[in-house]
């Protein structure tokens, strides 16, 4: 079966993607008290919830309706107070005027989702227009150079009591990556297959560059172990 797999599994996400403490803490190194946060690609918006229950002040935008619709459910059960948005991360420049945000959040490799590198350019140029003077920019992707020099072509199977996901990568020859979900559930099996940007270490580092983000750093986790070639995936904390 196929569709929307985003949607399909918004239900879902939650037990697949299970709220992570060390990333919440490593997001909150960043912030002062009564921070305001934009999300990007927030899909069922815990990380949001997490850090509003925390006192900050929190926006998530995606692109799947039913992860959006499923983020207000879980904010309105816990009587947490976010904003959720239904849109691309390359229209935030609409939703917040310059200079308003403290910190702006692109986790669990969602920027190898935009078009191309003109897109994520131009994604890193609005960051830099809301973001205030002394904001973060907190990026994670994939660690693509080392799925590169290692010929890996799958991630690890996530299984769960009623939930098997398989991911998969194939390399195009127009220096694209088609990105192959296979998820199992109660009987079913949904496949949906998305082209990712396989960005690597330095042409990201040179995008933040371009769009005047002058302090950069990479970790290999979330204690900020500095990153290597081997790294599963890379955090990047950027400053204008």
């Amino acid at each position: 079966m196929t569709g929307n797999l985003y949607d399909i599994i918004a239900e879902h996400y939650s037990s697949i993607f299970p709220p992570d403490k060390d990333r919440i803490n490593f997001v909150e190194r960043f912030l002062s008290p009564n921070s305001h946060i934009l999300d990007t690609g927030c899909a069922t918006g815990d990380l949001c919830i997490a850090l509003a229950e925390k006192g900050h002040k929190t926006t998530g935008i995606d692109l799947s309706q039913e992860m959006i619709e499923t983020a207000y459910k879980k904010a309105e059960e816990k009587k947490i107070n976010c904003t959720f948005l239904h849109g691309s991360m390359l229209d935030i420049d609409k939703h917040f005027d310059s200079n308003m945000i403290d910190a702006i959040l692109c986790m669990g490799n969602t920027l190898p989702h935009l078009k191309d590198t003109e897109e994520i350019s131009l994604f890193f140029k609005k960051a830099g227009k809301i973001l205030k003077k002394s904001g973060y920019f907190l990026i994670q992707v994939l660690n693509y150079d080392r799925l590169e020099k290692n010929n890996i072509t799958e991630l690890p199977v996530i299984n769960t009591d009623n939930i098997k996901m398989t991911r998969r990568y194939k390399r195009q020859k127009n220096n694209s990556t088609e990105f192959i979900i296979e998820l199992t559930t109660e009987g079913k099996t949904y496949t949906e297959k998305t082209t990712l940007i396989p960005l690597k270490q330095k042409e990201i580092i040179q995008l933040l560059r371009k769009n005047s983000f002058t302090h950069i750093e990479t970790y290999s986790d979330y204690k900020q172990t500095p990153a290597t070639e081997e790294s599963f995936a890379i955090l990047y904390m950027a400053q204008k």
